[in-house]
């Protein structure tokens, strides 16, 4: 016998979750519950089998999932915001006239927002007066610019789910042949000591 190959068969014991990171050396194989080898060993031959669990992975798949988490928590729009026409005029020729513009505003946080700028810039053909603008929010700020005139609102704070919605109607300065067009409603407001931005959707008709 003692010139003869013989096989020997190995076991350890080790859970599902410990076998997920762990390799086996010498083609060991997991099933139900444990590790097992089967080793052929010629005559005076010495083997060893060996078995190495690591949990480098699991530690960086938990660094990541803590950065995703982290990262969109912090990118996430805390402000819901849209931007639409509830009301579009045009003349018998097509040309645009007038339209009214809702703003909203939505704090999707457990926090109160603070420091909220609401700025609307109007293009060179549609004007925007004090008279124009609708709802209980005045604007701080009508401003205009050469061509472009910039409406400004300002609102100390906002609580945990609270809406608030800007109304105003932008009227055509002169003919407007063509698409119309609104750029985004830029909302500012202040996170952490610092003042963030973001921007609504476009407006086109």
């Amino acid at each position: 016998k003692g010139n003869q190959d013989i096989k020997e068969q190995f076991t350890t014991l080790r859970s599902v979750f410990v076998s997920i990171f762990s390799s086996a050396s010498d083609n060991g194989e997991y099933s139900d519950g444990e590790f097992r080898w089967e080793v052929a060993l010629g005559p005076g031959e010495v083997k060893e089998v060996s078995l190495t669990t690591s949990y480098r992975t699991l530690f960086v798949l938990i660094i990541i999932i803590i950065l995703i988490i982290g990262g969109y928590q912090y990118f996430k729009p805390e402000i819901f915001l849209s931007k639409s026409f509830s009301e579009l005029n045009f003349n018998k020729k097509g040309t645009f006239e007038a339209a009214k513009v809702l703003i909203t505003l939505k704090n999707k946080t457990n926090n109160i927002i603070k420091s909220i700028k609401i700025e609307e810039l109007l293009p060179e053909f549609v004007g925007c007066e004090n008279r124009d603008i609708q709802g209980s929010i005045k604007p701080s700020y009508v401003d205009k610019l050469d061509h472009i005139t910039k409406v400004t609102w300002e609102i100390p704070d906002m609580a945990p789910g609270e809406e608030r919605i800007i109304m105003y109607r932008a009227r055509a300065r002169f003919a407007v042949v063509g698409e119309l067009r609104l750029p985004a409603t830029v909302v500012s407001f202040k996170k952490a000591n610092l003042m963030k931005k973001i921007y609504s959707n476009n407006l086109v008709a």
